[in-house]
């Protein structure tokens, strides 16, 4: 295929240039999607913060909004915000959510008024609420400036902002993303315990060799501010920056009516959206698809609100059992959720995927950096007081001359060049030798500010700067000095954060074996039978009788927690579970699923025979047997309970029986019990000849292994059989097993016609 190419004006040299087209689009795409995501979607690695979020922040920082000040009109704010730092629409949709403390554990605004909450009512308008910043708001933009941040202009290059804020804990660990979409990007990072957090964090500090191992054990695993359960691999998530969970609410009983649960938390994502929930489950209960329950209804207080709790009661049909509820509530509502996560971050411009270790590297970078910065400015501004003291110091004894200088020369410029000893004046009473600073400092004083100079105080002024300067300098030059301050600071934060009430967590884990093994107890049983026809097509309903034709070949009573197991003339065993199954209503006259759809995933083409169909729940019962006859005549019999066919989980495909060459397959397979195996007769049959024995004549073995005995064609014979069947007796001539019917058989007896096979 011919590439495509694109022609693009060369505007410098008016010259035609030829690019390739896919290439270039590509490339455009991918800038596109760069510009998008730093500009707009995904947070910065440093501070947790989107782009909109980072100049809301700023912009009350500027207006002085700190958590001591009098509340704001949020109008003010957006206001502000669009005009001078963000101008790509209203913005009072990010100021809303930045006060949501079910989303956010460290929410950096403090809202006064009508702001979303958790049950989804909507925020008032920004005419009638009122903003500022959190004590962790305010802690983001502490010691903010240009020598410690990297600052950039605007949008019209008319201010400067800050590119990232001189974060001291771990906000994007704490707060997390909810969701975050650019063009080609999602980020989405699960909150974490803001004291856990903060103290993995210094020990990371501490310890940069530390083990993944070990972060988990500090950090346990995500914790959400709605409370609830997460299920799922965390050490996946935190090695790979990649994980799904499943988030459930929490139910309890009520204990003050034994008909009645109580929804206490609520799934992460369901923050702000509960009332869409009770919406949503009122309909299923009006349509009848949640048959147990009677009613729903929202108590939750502002208290509970304040907390992040709800208070969700439901009311169901007299004793129904209530882990069959809970059970019904997480299946078929919103109740448990799949929680996606993707660690995507900005690295400058450039949208990152973080493991949890690397993301621990960058941010204890982050902060030896702030302290070599911020020590940087103290030292740059300890050095340049300390070389005024030392000037100051020589003014009590020059100051007549000084006083003398001043008197002689046209204004301070010109007094700064004599200070400096750049030049000289008639009958000038002494020699300066002063630095530009210090000229300027001394020419910057009035005579009775010259007069109140204190020696001594400076020199002990110079003393604790000259001590200033030598801890300066070693902050910037020793790690482990570095270090150990980072670790004061820390424990002062976790102590705080303690105080703020975030000592304990709010979420459990559990693990996905733990979710299946409490779904599994407490799964909604329901019986059903299953129909196969004599084209293939499956069909599972909920009738307990079914009327059967001369199309239905098979017919399977059992449950919906079942496994459908089709067994092949290859030799294979192919298992589906029942519930992936659709469930027909019993009045619908659909022909069902074909084989072929139903075992795509399992290798079934629809070419190989089918020799059997029956479930699990047939297979493990106690003294059930399986007999397996090949077209060679090979046969046998054995226990199918323990044995290889009822595997403990569920498998595409099990070898059931091991056919020895091409050229022979599986010709009859059929379940029996203890007392037909007593009872029945077995019979093969080639051409015009059969052969006739007892059920029990078939050597039971001790395992499924092996492909059986010859028991029906001598080795030497090598006709293959034709068909073989199971009697009840001489005089049967319709047979059920294990629950399958079999096809109408007439009786056969020895006569001169049939003969027995040698």
């Amino acid at each position: 295929m011919a590439t495509k190419k694109k022609i693009k004006i060369d505007l410098k040299h008016d010259k035609p240039v030829v690019e390739d087209l896919d290439q270039s689009m590509k490339q455009a795409f991918t800038n596109y999607g760069i510009a998008v995501a730093s500009d707009r979607s995904v947070p910065n690695v440093l501070d947790g913060l989107k782009p909109v979020q980072r100049r809301i922040l700023y912009a009350m920082t500027m207006a002085k909004l700190s958590p001591t000040a009098k509340f704001k009109k949020s109008q003010t704010v957006v206001g502000d915000v669009m005009g001078n730092w963000h101008p790509h629409g209203d913005n009072y949709g990010s100021v809303d959510y930045l006060t949501q403390n079910f989303v956010f554990p460290l929410a950096p605004i403090e809202g006064h008024g009508s702001f979303t909450d958790i049950s989804g009512n909507p925020a008032a308008a920004a005419r009638y609420t009122e903003v500022r910043l959190s004590r962790f708001g305010q802690l983001m933009v502490n010691d903010l400036s240009e020598k410690l941040v990297p600052y950039e202009d605007n949008y019209d290059n008319t201010k400067r902002m800050p590119r990232v804020f001189p974060a001291k804990l771990p906000y994007l660990l704490i707060n997390g993303v909810k969701t975050g979409i650019a063009v080609g990007f999602t980020s989405s990072i699960a909150p974490h315990n803001p004291v856990d957090a903060t103290r993995l964090l210094k020990q990371y500090i501490k310890t940069p060799k530390m083990t993944l191992d070990k972060a988990i054990s500090i950090l346990q695993g995500p914790d959400l501010p709605t409370g609830g359960t997460l299920y799922g691999d965390v050490r996946a998530y935190y090695k790979t920056g990649v994980g799904k969970f499943q988030n459930a609410g929490t139910i309890v009983d009520s204990d003050e009516d034994k008909n009645t649960l109580i929804i206490t938390e609520v799934p992460y994502r369901m923050g702000g959206s509960i009332n869409s929930y009770l919406d949503k489950v009122k309909d299923l209960i009006a349509d009848g698809k949640l048959k147990p329950i009677r009613s729903i209804d929202d108590f939750t207080t502002d208290e509970d609100i304040a907390n992040n709790k709800v208070r969700i009661e439901v009311t169901l049909q007299n004793n129904y059992d209530h882990e069959q509820a809970k059970t019904l509530l997480f299946q078929k509502t919103d109740l448990r959720q799949t929680y996606s996560l993707e660690w995507m971050a900005l690295d400058g411009l450039t949208p990152k995927r973080y493991t949890l270790m690397q993301y621990l590297q960058t941010v204890a970078n982050f902060q030896h950096t702030l302290v070599v910065r911020e020590y940087k400015a103290d030292l740059e501004k300890a050095s340049a007081r300390l070389e005024i003291v030392d000037g100051l110091i020589q003014v009590p004894d020059l100051i007549q001359a000084i006083v003398h200088a001043a008197q002689n020369t046209d204004g301070k410029a010109d007094l700064m060049q004599v200070l400096q000893g750049l030049k000289t004046i008639p009958a000038q009473m002494a020699s300066f030798s002063f630095t530009e600073r210090q000229a300027d400092a001394i020419a910057s004083m009035r005579v009775y500010q010259l007069n109140r100079v204190d020696a001594q105080a400076l020199v002990a002024e110079k003393a604790d700067l000259e001590e200033r300067i030598a801890m300066a300098k070693r902050y910037i030059e020793e790690p482990d000095l570095r270090v150990q301050l980072l670790s004061e600071r820390l424990d002062e934060q976790i102590k705080a954060l303690k105080k703020d009430g975030f000592g304990s967590r709010r979420t459990t884990l559990g693990d996905e074996s733990e979710l299946k093994a409490k779904v599994a107890k407490t799964v909604i049983i329901n019986p059903v039978t299953i129909t196969i026809d004599r084209y293939g097509y499956i069909k599972m309903t909920d009738k307990r009788e079914v009327e059967t034709d001369d199309e239905i070949q098979f017919v399977l009573q059992t449950t919906d927690d079942d496994w459908l197991e089709m067994f092949t003339a290859d030799g294979r065993m192919l298992q589906v579970g029942l519930s992936s199954l659709k469930k027909y209503k019993a009045r619908d006259n659909n022909r069902g699923d074909a084989a072929m759809a139903v075992f795509a995933d399992n290798g079934y083409t629809g070419d190989d025979r089918v020799v059997l169909w029956t479930t699990r729940k047939h297979l493990d019962e106690a003294g059930t047997e399986i007999v397996m006859v090949s077209k060679r005549g090979l046969a046998k019999r054995f226990a199918t309970a323990e044995s290889k066919l009822t595997t403990k989980t569920l498998r595409k495909t099990v070898e059931a029986y091991p056919v020895k060459d091409g050229s022979d397959e599986l010709l009859f397979v059929q379940l029996v019990s203890q007392t037909e195996i007593k009872s029945f007769d077995i019979i093969a049959i080639r051409g015009e000849e059969y052969k006739r024995i007892k059920l029990s004549a078939v050597k039971l073995q001790a395992s499924a292994a092996g492909a059986g005995t010859q028991t029906f064609v001598d080795k030497k014979n090598s006709a293959d059989l034709d068909a073989v069947y199971i009697l009840n007796g001489p005089e049967t001539d319709l047979l059920k097993v294990a629950g399958v019917q079999l096809r109408q058989l007439p009786v056969l007896r020895e006569s001169q016609t049939f003969k027995k096979i040698q």
